[in-house]
């Protein structure tokens, strides 16, 4: 019935119980880490605020798929290491729950690999701040996009760049940097501001309008070490530095929309799929019918599958969005897939316990057996 899907998934749903014997360290659903979040300036209203207490709770496993989706390229082909973040870094804070902190032991790890790790972790914690609290529907890499013509350096001799250019439902943009670092809050400011400032100023975008308000964003996340760390405790900073507005030149441009979901597609290895939406060449062959189809359900939200992580977990895409999304050629999708994304923002929060949707419709349902 789904052509799409990877030859293995019918024998996965029989033996994806295996996984957490492979993979001991892979980090549960239940596995909620909490820490620091300050907004500089205070004032700074993000869309969804943050609790009262200032402390941002999310699943560890949340995090390391939202890094494994950032550090998927959309225009390149499916890479192995798009898991890597799943694999690697489940392990490195193994004991120190609910605290989001590494365990004692990475600081014998050469500090390159603390380093690589810290900024890879950061990068999942950017993205998903960036769709719960900025509530940005597409998160589409900020170099895809100057290739492609949607943004243009301010400055081109110094080619700096941030790394994310992201638009919400209402199809106004945010240009954003992730920054990580091991260690204490000294370890990040510096890498904010004025790194982190210099490449979110140095690009503007040609098609689509940035927000009135946390237009250009730079995010920064120091992760400590428990033993080392002791009177510190992990904190994300975000700062909103000024810049140019854009020149709004084709504002019903969809290459952000396109661009992120070709990362999700090529994430599970729908390299094929990612090259018809990003070249507009259709999907006639894969998803004729599918209009017509009665997709699978989890919690009675309809889910087209992609494909499963080596963890067991089933990653698809609403259904009704997936029907919007593969039923065109050139036209443009922003007002159809957006249309579809309102019906899911409804529904979220009864994917609880089943697993997680994102903004843009990608789904992650924990256990196979709940798909009917």
């Amino acid at each position: 019935m789904f052509p799409w899907l990877p030859h293995w998934w019918p024998h996965m749903r029989v033996h994806h119980r295996l996984a957490p014997f492979w993979l001991p360290f892979a980090p549960s659903p239940t596995d909620i880490r909490e820490w620091k979040v300050e907004v500089l300036p205070p004032v700074i209203a993000l869309a969804k605020p943050l609790s009262p207490d200032g402390m941002l709770r999310v699943g560890l496993h949340r995090v390391l798929i939202e890094a494994g989706i950032a550090l998927t390229l959309a225009t390149s082909s499916w890479d192995p290491r798009s898991w890597f973040a799943l694999y690697r870094y489940g392990a490195d804070f193994a004991g120190t729950s609910p605290r989001l902190r590494f365990y004692s032991g990475v600081s014998e790890k050469d500090p390159r690999l603390t380093a690589v790790a810290s900024e890879e972790i950061a990068t999942g914690i950017t993205c998903y701040l960036l769709r719960e609290h900025f509530q940005l529907t597409h998160i589409a890499d900020a170099y895809a996009c100057l290739q492609r013509g949607e943004l243009a350096y301010v400055n081109p001799t110094s080619e700096s760049r941030p790394d994310y250019f992201c638009q919400d439902i209402n199809c106004d943009a945010v240009i954003a940097e992730s920054k990580g670092a091991c260690g204490t809050r000294s370890k990040i400011t510096s890498r904010i501001d004025p790194e982190g400032w210099v490449q979110v100023q140095n690009v503007s975008p040609v098609n689509l309008a940035l927000r009135t308000s946390c237009s250009r964003v730079v995010i920064g996340t120091h992760l400590c070490t428990e033993g080392s760390h002791g009177r510190s405790e992990s904190t994300t900073i975000i700062k909103d530095p000024p810049g140019d507005s854009g020149q709004q030149q084709n504002p019903e441009s969809d290459e952000v929309l396109r661009l992120a979901y070709a990362k999700a597609l090529r994430f599970m290895g729908h390299d094929a799929l990612a090259e018809r939406l990003l070249f507009r060449t259709g999907f006639a062959e894969q998803f004729v019918g599918l209009a017509d189809v009665r997709l699978p359900t989890v919690a009675g939200i309809p889910i087209l599958p992609l494909g499963i992580t080596p963890f067991g977990d089933a990653i698809g895409i609403y259904g009704p969005t997936a029907k919007r999304l593969f039923s065109s050629n050139s036209a443009s999708l922003t007002a159809g897939v957006n249309e579809s994304l309102q019906r899911i923002t409804r529904q979220r929060p009864e994917l609880d316990g089943a697993g997680y949707v994102l903004p843009n419709g990608v789904m992650v349902v924990h256990d196979l057996d709940l798909l009917n």
